[in-house]
C-alpha cells in the first residue's frame, strides 16, 4: 500500500497528517497503521449546495469494517463523540430522504475537529446510492467567505488569463528549465538550460476540466512528465469547485487575504491545494500570488516511473523474482510553483513570473544475498521557470 498525506487543523493551533490510503504496484510493500489510545472527535457536517449545517445527520465511525461509535449532529450541524482506539477510520453519513455517503480512510490518532462537506442526493423511497464524503480542512464560515470572495474575484481571473495571450503582442520571455539525460535506469537532472525567446502565451494553460479530467501533469515520450499549473480561471471554474474545497485565510501579516483550496477527495491523479493571495487596492480585491502544492504524488509516480526502473533492473538481474520495490518515498520536500499576477500597463494585469516543477524518481538499491534485490524509490525535481521581460507589440 502506498500512502500520502493531507493536513487537518485540529482544535489546537497545531497541524496533523490526515493518510488516505491507495492501492501502489502489486510489488509495493503494506504498511500498517500504527494504534494508539482513546480519542475524541468533533466536527460540522454541511452541505455542499449553499454551504448550510445539517441539523439530525447520523454518522458512523467504522474501523475495520466495524462500527465503533455512532453519533447524531445537533441543529448548527455539530457533532462530538469518543473513538475507542486511534486509527484509519472511515466515517458514514446518512441523512433523512438523502443518499449516504461514505468516506474514504481518515487517519485520527489525536484530537480533532472535522469539517465535512458533503453533496445532498434526494433519493426515492429504498433507493441506495453511494457518493463520497468531502472533509474539508476550514470553518463553514471560512467556506461561505471563500465563495463569496471567489464570486467576486471570478472576472479579474478570466481576465488576466485572457491577457497572458493577447492577439495584439508577442511576449518576450526568460525561461530556465532542468537539462536531464537518461542515466542507470532513470532521467536525471544535469544542470539547467536559460534561454530567451518570443512567444504568443506567457505560458501554456489547461482547461480547467481537463486538469480535473487528467490531475496536473502529462505523460511525454521520454517517460518523465511536464508538470501543469493551474490557470487563474481554474479556480473560478465549476469543475474546480466542484472538485475542491474553497476557503478564506487570513496570511501572517495583518490585513493579508487569500483563498485556500485542496481536493475534496484523494485519487491517484496528481492533484493541487494552496493558496492565492489578495491584494486590495481601492477597495477591490487585485490577485497577486497564486501558490500551489502537488498532492497525490506517490500514486501518479508509482504508475508512470516505477515500472520503468524495475524493467530496467530486471534486464540486469538473474531472477525478477528476486527484486522487491518500496513504496516511493515523499518525506524529502514538497514539490508545486507559483503564478505572479502583475499589472504591466493600465488595465492590463497578466501572468508576469511562474514556476513549475518537475517531478521523476531517484532510487538507491540493496543487493542481499537471502533477499534479493530492494528498490528503494524517492521523488525527486527541479523547477522550470519562466519570467515576462516586455512586451512586444505585432507587426
Amino acid at each position: 500500500m502506498a500512502r500520502w498525506s493531507l493536513l487537518i487543523r485540529t482544535r489546537s493551533t497545531h497541524l496533523v497528517r490526515v493518510g488516505i490510503a491507495a492501492v501502489a504496484l502489486g510489488f509495493a510493500k503494506h504498511t500498517v497503521a500504527e494504534e494508539g489510545p482513546s480519542v475524541r472527535v468533533t466536527g460540522t457536517v454541511i452541505s455542499e449546495e449553499g454551504l448550510q449545517p445539517l441539523d439530525g445527520a447520523r454518522l458512523a465511525f467504522l474501523l475495520d469494517d466495524s462500527v465503533r461509535t455512532r453519533t447524531t449532529t445537533d441543529e448548527h450541524g455539530r457533532f462530538s463523540t469518543e473513538l475507542p482506539r486511534t486509527g484509519h477510520y472511515v466515517i458514514q453519513v446518512e441523512l433523512l430522504g438523502y443518499a449516504d455517503w461514505t468516506s474514504s480512510a481518515v487517519e485520527i490518532h489525536q484530537p480533532q475537529d472535522l469539517t465535512l462537506l458533503v453533496p445532498l442526493a434526494p433519493i426515492e423511497l429504498e433507493e441506495v446510492v453511494a457518493e463520497g464524503l468531502s472533509i474539508c480542512r476550514a470553518s463553514p464560515d471560512d467556506l461561505r467567505a471563500g465563495a463569496e470572495l471567489l464570486q467576486e474575484l471570478g472576472p479579474v481571473l478570466n481576465e488576466i488569463e485572457r491577457n497572458s495571450s493577447l492577439e495584439e503582442f508577442q511576449y518576450a520571455m526568460e525561461l530556465s528549465r532542468p537539462r536531464k539525460r537518461w542515466n542507470r535506469g532513470t532521467w536525471r537532472w544535469m544542470g539547467r538550460d536559460t534561454i530567451r525567446f518570443l512567444t504568443d502565451a506567457v505560458m501554456a494553460i489547461e482547461p480547467a476540466e481537463t486538469l480535473v479530467r487528467e490531475g496536473f501533469s502529462v505523460a511525454v515520450d521520454d517517460s518523465t512528465n511536464l508538470y501543469r499549473a493551474p490557470g487563474p480561471s481554474t479556480l473560478s471554474s465549476e469543475d474546480f469547485r466542484r472538485t475542491h474545497c474553497i476557503s478564506q485565510v487570513q496570511g501572517d501579516t495583518p490585513g493579508s487575504i487569500g483563498l485556500g483550496f485542496h481536493p475534496k477527495q484523494g485519487g491517484a491523479n496528481l492533484d493541487v491545494e494552496g493558496k492565492l493571495w489578495i491584494d486590495f487596492v481601492g477597495g477591490r480585491p487585485v490577485p497577486q500570488r497564486l501558490a500551489f502544492t502537488y498532492v497525490n504524488v506517490a500514486p501518479h509516480l508509482e504508475e508512470r516511473h516505477v515500472p520503468w526502473l524495475v524493467a530496467w533492473f530486471q534486464t540486469r538481474a538473474e531472477s525478477s523474482r528476486n527484486i522487491e520495490v518500496t513504496p516511493v518515498d515523499t518525506s524529502r520536500g514538497e514539490y508545486g510553483g507559483f503564478l505572479l499576477f502583475s499589472e504591466v500597463k493600465e488595465g492590463l494585469p497578466m501572468i508576469t513570473e511562474w514556476e513549475v516543477d518537475q517531478l521523476s524518481v531517484g532510487y538507491g538499491a540493496l543487493w542481499s544475498g537471502g533477499r534479493g534485490l530492494t528498490i528503494e524509490p524517492w521523488v525527486t525535481g527541479l523547477p522550470t521557470q519562466g519570467r515576462l521581460l516586455a512586451l512586444v507589440p505585432r507587426g
